[in-house]
């Protein structure tokens, strides 16, 4: 491993063994921190530009959980890893609710938290990249607002994809022996998108429950692996046309989520062509340009009609309606009518069969 000098790695633990065990392991790489409670901590966090933190959960005072919650309230960039031992993994784990980037579980060895420190190092330069790309697209595309006539007026994809192409270069790079280049791409974006959902009450795991519950009716649907493994992808970047509001003031993340028909072709133009910058497998990039489309044709971009609309895409369509339905606290008996009101206008009528049995077969509620 060549020297990292210019990372800041914070270790946090009350007992001075396991604190400066890791600070040995660390420093040949990193340049380290030590505090050995939560109060110390955050006055270094706040001092000091620190990339990642490691965080004993079992620590007397404020535990490692409620160290990782005040840090979130003003920092949400800084990798946090959780460590903990077996006795307390649960508790640790759930600090992945609150924002952990990830978790190791003691004893450990030397090579398992280097390997763990590089790759969470690795996921938050890619998601650094991602947002500056998302940035440019917006600056290139222009105001959210004006996504659409950018879109298909002064540019095209190929001329949007010549100018972001350069940005996305380094995200090759990092495949590294973890993952392939579309795999890094895809969970950066699923935290990117997870990130930006959880700031709001009204979309907290929005997509999440979307991929579950378009995986479940994948799954009913009898589909192959390859071809469930389009739909996860599909499902939990079906908001990506959303990011670039997500990511703006927080009075236009409150905005009321795609409302309006216009709205959902311009999330779709966006998301498709953002995807296809990317270089997302094929047929998710498709699915996601057909978000919009509607079965009985009256939809967006290109009023496909019934078996003519991808079928990734009119089962996520269908699923994020069941989520939204939820979200507002429908009961069962209103989410089964919703759908089924809108069987063969809007949803496919056999996947709404389906998406009903699974509901009354309680996997979905």
């Amino acid at each position: 491993m060549s020297s990292t000098q210019g990372i800041n790695v914070l270790v946090v633990d009350d007992e001075l063994g396991p604190r400066e065990s890791l600070k040995m392991i660390l420093k040949p790489f990193y340049n380290v921190f030590t505090a050995e409670n939560g109060t110390e901590a955050l006055k270094i966090i706040h001092d000091r530009p620190i990339d990642i933190a490691t965080l004993d959960y079992k620590m007397p005072g404020m535990t490692g959980t409620e160290l990782l919650r005040e840090i979130r309230k003003f920092n949400e960039e800084m990798a946090v890893i959780m460590i903990t031992g077996f006795g307390t993994m649960k508790s640790a784990v759930e600090g992945i609710r609150y924002g952990a980037s990830d978790y190791l579980v003691k004893p450990f060895e030397v090579n398992e938290i280097i390997e763990i420190i590089k790759k969470n190092l690795d996921k938050r330069k890619a998601k650094t990249d991602i947002k500056r790309v998302l940035a440019e697209l917006l600056g290139v595309a222009g105001n959210a607002s004006d996504v659409q006539p950018a879109l298909s007026g002064e540019l095209s994809q190929e001329e949007l994809a010549q100018r972001l192409g350069p940005l996305l270069t380094g995200l090759s790079g990092r495949a590294n022996g973890h993952s392939s280049r579309t795999t890094t791409v895809i969970n950066t974006l699923k935290d990117l998108i997870g990130s930006a959902e959880n700031r709001s009450d009204h979309l907290n795991n929005h997509s999440v429950n979307v991929a579950y519950f378009s995986g479940l009716l994948g799954k009913k649907l009898g589909l192959e692996p390859t071809v469930l493994s389009h739909l996860d992808m599909t499902a939990a970047l079906h908001d990506i046309g959303m990011l670039g509001y997500y990511y703006q003031d927080k009075q236009n993340r409150e905005h009321e989520h795609h409302s309006s028909d216009a709205q959902s072709a311009q999330k779709a133009d966006l998301g498709s062509s953002f995807a296809r910058i990317l270089e997302l497998p094929e047929p998710v990039i498709k699915a996601i340009s057909h978000l919009g489309e509607k079965y009985d044709g009256s939809g967006h971009p290109r009023k496909l009609q019934a078996e003519e609309i991808p079928l990734l895409s009119r089962i996520v369509c269908l699923s994020e309606a069941v989520e939204n339905c939820y979200r507002v606290r429908r009961n069962r008996k209103q989410v089964i009518q919703l759908i089924s009101d809108k069987s063969g206008t809007v949803f496919d009528p056999n996947l709404t069969r389906l998406l009903v049995e699974l509901i009354n077969e309680n996997q979905i509620n």
